[in-house]
C-alpha cells in the first residue's frame, strides 16, 4: 500500500471519527439497544449528558461525560464522568487498559446507606458514606488497588434496636501486599464506641474486619450491653470483634 493511499485512509477515518464525536447526542439515543436509556439527552458522544441515564435495570442517574482523546493514542478509553441522583452523587476519571483494568483516578463519592444498590449490604444501616481516593483499580469486579479514605457519619442501627453507633474512618495508605490484600486502617471520629481495627480487602472477592472496641460514657445503656455479647474483655477494658464477608 503506498504511503498516499494510506494517509488518505487514516484522512477518512479521522473525519468520520470527528463526525460521529460531534454528532448531537439526541441524533444517537434513538440508535441505542433496548436496554440503555438516556433521557433529556444533551450535548454530543464526545461531551454529553443525560438527565437520567439507565442500563438494564441500573438507574445510574444524571450523568456527564467527556472523553479524553490523548487517551485514545494509547489505545486507551479515558472520561471524565459525573453521576448525580438522589442518595448518590460521584465523579472520577475512568481509565479502561487495555489489560481490560478500569483505573478510577481522582474518585469523589458520597452516598446514603438507605440508597438502593448499597442498601442490600447494610440493611438494618443508615448513615452517610464519602469516598476520596487518588486511584482504585478494579479488575474482575473487584478492588485489586486503593489509596484513598472512606468516612462514615452518623452511623445508625434501625434493627433489631435503635441506635446510634457513631462516624468512622478507614484509611488505605498502603499497596496492596505480595497475596494481593489491601489493607485499611478503621479508626472512630466520635461517637459512643472507641474502634481500632483493619479492613483487609481479600484477593478472591472477599473482606475481613477485625479490631477491638471500647464503650465510652456516652454509650446508651442498650448499645453497651448490646457490645457485651462480644465476650469479655482485656485488662484495658477493649472487646475483639471479628467479621467476615465473600461476595
Amino acid at each position: 500500500m503506498s504511503a498516499r493511499r494510506l494517509a488518505s485512509m487514516l484522512g477518512t477515518a479521522g473525519f468520520l471519527v470527528a463526525l460521529l464525536a460531534t454528532m448531537p447526542l439526541r441524533w444517537i439515543t434513538p440508535l441505542l439497544p433496548g436496554s440503555i436509556e438516556c433521557a433529556a439527552p444533551a450535548g454530543t458522544i464526545w461531551h454529553g449528558r443525560c438527565a437520567a441515564l439507565r442500563i438494564g435495570s441500573a438507574a445510574v442517574g444524571g450523568t456527564t461525560w467527556q472523553w479524553r482523546a490523548p487517551e485514545l493514542a494509547r489505545l486507551r478509553l479515558s472520561v471524565d464522568l459525573a453521576v448525580v441522583q438522589p442518595g448518590l452523587e460521584l465523579s472520577s476519571r475512568l481509565t479502561v487498559l487495555p489489560t481490560g483494568r478500569v483505573v478510577a483516578r481522582d474518585l469523589s463519592a458520597a452516598l446514603e446507606l438507605g440508597y438502593a444498590l448499597v442498601e442490600r449490604l447494610a440493611p438494618n444501616l443508615r448513615g452517610s458514606v464519602s469516598v476520596q481516593a487518588e486511584e482504585v483499580v478494579l479488575a474482575d469486579g473487584w478492588v485489586r488497588d486503593l489509596r484513598g479514605e472512606i468516612r462514615v457519619s452518623g452511623l445508625e442501627q434501625t434493627y433489631p434496636l435503635a441506635l446510634a453507633l457513631g462516624s468512622y474512618r478507614i484509611v488505605f495508605a498502603d499497596p496492596a501486599t505480595a497475596d494481593g490484600r489491601l489493607v485499611g486502617r478503621l479508626t472512630d471520629v466520635g461517637g459512643p464506641l472507641d474502634v481500632q481495627g483493619l479492613l483487609t480487602l481479600l484477593p478472591e472477592r472477599a473482606y475481613e474486619l477485625s479490631g477491638t472496641v471500647a464503650v465510652r460514657p456516652e454509650a446508651s445503656p442498650l448499645l453497651a450491653n448490646q457490645i457485651r455479647f462480644l465476650g469479655s474483655p482485656d485488662a484495658t477494658g477493649r472487646r475483639a470483634f471479628a467479621q467476615s464477608e465473600t461476595f
